[in-house]
């Protein structure tokens, strides 16, 4: 009964041995397509709109991307 404990054990080990040695070897050669298309294509973009600052550009808020989440009705009433 010992000897049957024994080898099951062993199994899992050499069950996740060999998985953890495969998933590194995947993400070892994994690309990140983000990254690559950024480096590659827009470089040189991202630099630019980095440092001008244009006079015609205008931030409006909508609802999207106020900074008030709420307003209760009796706020809008003052």
């Amino acid at each position: 009964m010992k000897i049957i404990i024994w080898l099951l054990i062993a199994f899992a080990a050499l069950v996740f041995i060999y998985n953890f040695i495969k998933l590194r070897k995947r993400r070892k050669n994994n690309k990140n397509t983000v990254s690559e298309y950024n480096r590659k294509y827009l470089h040189k973009n991202i630099k630019n709109n980095k440092n001008s600052n244009s006079s015609n550009y205008n931030n409006y808020i909508t609802k999207y991307n106020s900074q008030l989440d709420y307003l209760e009705k009796k706020d809008l009433s003052k």
